[in-house]
Order: C-alpha cells, then structure tokens, then sequence
C-alpha cells in the first residue's frame, strides 16, 4: 500500500487539530466564580488561576469552633472535587510563625505582608497568615471554655486543584502570593478591630 505525502499531510493535521482541541478543552472553566468568599469580596482574576477546570462549582461554608464567630471555612468545589479551602479563625496567641504550618503546606516561604500581620508564608499549594486582630464591637469576644481573649486571626488557603498537582508549581506559587495579597485586607476589615 503506497501512502502520499497529501494523505499523510490530512492524517498528521487531523491528529494535531485533535490534540489542540483536547488541550483547549481542557482549561475550559463553565462556571462563574463567586464575588465573595467567606464574605470578603474577591476579583475573579485573583481566583480564577487558583481553581481547576471543570462545568460546575459548588460554594460550600460552615462555622469552626465551639462557638458562633471563632472562625469559617469556605470552600470551593469544581466538578464535586475541592478546589478551593480558605479558614479563618480567631486565635489567643497573638504571635506565631507562620513556618511552623509547614508540615501542613509545601516549598512554604515567608513572605512580608506589614502592617498588623506579624507572620505569613506562601507555598506552592497554599498560604498561612497571622493577624494581630481584636474582634470587632459586636463580635465573640473571647475564647469561651477558658475566658480567653483573641489576639489573633490566622487565615489559612488551601489550593487543592481537584485532587491533581498543579501544572506549572512556580506560577501557582505565585498565584496564591497575588490573592493572598488581595484578599487579606478584606478580612481584616471584616474581622477586625
């Protein structure tokens, strides 16, 4: 069987048409991203290079603590697999190094955020910030089992891509250092004094 160079020409370019179309399907995102997460508004430009992929997202929020005002943890799922994790909780240690979450975070790197925030660090699949914070008027107050006073507001960011690693880990990297810059005086804001 003789093959001609116009054939295998149309065969080659129907494989790459495939192989395009694959890839471009692929970071296809059919959702809207969310104005707010954990009630701090947010830019999509921000969110969108942390989230995978996929047709459909699910907002996803409940209180941690014994009590109502301790923290939140919203997530966002792509696809019914996590994509996004962001906690926030009130502390009564008012200063901690944010390199002590390592264990939890890899390649974690501390980064300088200044004014009320005494630690943060970014990682390739996260972020860990701490914020000297007094509740606001209105606000719990206190730790309720011991009486204790807040000092302190850690945010945590976990970016779990549905389960895969990330494609490209330095640009992630800094993706997450871009919106946490961006989200933080948000929370404070809304958490604090």
């Amino acid at each position: 069987m003789k093959f001609n160079s116009l054939g295998l020409a149309a065969g080659i370019g129907v494989v790459l048409l495939l192989a395009v179309g694959c890839s471009f399907e692929k970071e296809e995102r059919d959702y809207s991203i969310p104005v707010k997460i954990c009630d701090v508004a947010v830019e999509e430009s921000m969110v969108k290079p942390l989230l995978p992929p996929g047709g459909s997202l699910k907002e996803g929020r409940q209180s941690m603590g014994r009590t109502p005002g301790e923290g939140e943890q919203c997530t966002l799922d792509v696809d019914k697999k996590i994509g996004l994790t962001i906690k926030i909780s009130r502390q009564f240690k008012g200063r901690v190094d944010a390199l002590e979450a390592v264990d939890r975070f890899s390649n974690l790197k501390r980064i300088p955020l200044g004014g009320n925030f005494t630690s943060a660090a970014v990682a390739d699949d996260g972020a860990v910030a701490w914020l000297q914070c007094i509740p606001k008027s209105g606000q719990h107050l206190t730790e309720s089992a011991a009486g204790v006073k807040y000092k302190a507001l850690v945010l945590e960011l976990f970016v779990e891509n549905g389960g895969e690693g990330p494609e490209n880990t330095e640009q992630q990297h800094k993706d997450i250092d871009k919106f946490v810059r961006s989200y933080v005086p948000g929370v404070e804001k809304l958490w604090c004094e």
